[in-house]
């Protein structure tokens, strides 16, 4: 999940020390694909899914508990997509 989008969902009023331990968290870290990260950019789940949708599970499984863990907001549009992505586990 992209630090803007946690912006945008709470960790606006994190500290500095928070942010960072957001940004360096392996759950948060995810190599991938240039061009699929930047297609991607600071989308959430309910604009952007992985173009395999054998990776749906994994993507909306990580998406919810970082969501979970850094206790951050999710909008309805979200739940809905991320719903649909975990169906396919």
């Amino acid at each position: 999940m992209p630090l803007a989008n946690a912006w945008r969902s709470g960790a606006d009023s994190w500290s500095t020390d928070e942010r960072e331990t957001y940004a360096n968290d392996p759950l948060v870290l995810v190599s991938s694909d240039d061009s699929l990260n930047q297609a991607k950019g600071d989308d959430g789940p309910e604009d952007w899914q992985p173009p395999l949708e054998e990776s749906h599970c994994n993507y909306a499984v990580r998406w919810t508990l970082t969501k979970d863990k850094y206790e951050l907001n999710v909008t309805s549009t979200e739940k809905t997509a991320l719903t649909s992505m975990l169906k396919t586990c």
